[in-house]
């Protein structure tokens, strides 16, 4: 298998991996949004169960199940909200590799041209830095590595 090959084997897998956390966020708050009223009601009938047994005001009662309510609302947005971000790296990353393969397939054996190709077909990345991910020295290596395959 080329380099090619397999960098749009990975661009289709990331593809997946994105569509599947998209789904998963989506069903979450989905989830969340519909089970909401349900977990509301039988916390309500709970607390007022353990209001009758003990000496705790209605209105203690009633502000403790709003927050706990409040919060498992809080904790699903931020889950949807970080598996929405994770899918849309991973485009991100299927978009880039994508790229780099159609370099690569440009380029055949010239570095100076795969240079340029990839800094035409490669977009620039939103959601994830590689620099933050790969330090100088890291990407040095891989560029050495990359000539060295070529």
């Amino acid at each position: 298998m080329t380099i090619e090959g397999s960098l749009r084997k990975r661009a289709v897998r990331s593809r997946i991996y994105a569509l599947m956390w998209i789904s998963f966020s989506i069903a979450l708050l989905l989830g969340a949004y519909f089970l909401l009223p349900e977990v509301a009601e039988k916390t309500f009938l709970s607390i007022q169960k353990i209001d009758s047994n003990q000496t705790v005001t209605a209105a203690n009662s009633r502000i403790l199940a709003v927050a706990i309510i409040a919060l498992t609302s809080i904790v699903a947005l931020a889950a949807g909200v970080l598996l929405g971000r994770l899918s849309l790296i991973e485009f991100e990353t299927a978009a880039r590799l994508s790229g780099l393969a159609d370099a690569f397939c440009i380029a055949g054996n010239d570095i100076a041209q795969l240079e340029k190709a990839a800094s035409i077909l490669v977009p620039k990345t939103r959601y994830l830095s590689a620099t933050a991910v790969f330090s100088a020295k890291d990407l040095r290596t891989i560029g050495e590595i990359l000539k060295q395959v070529k």
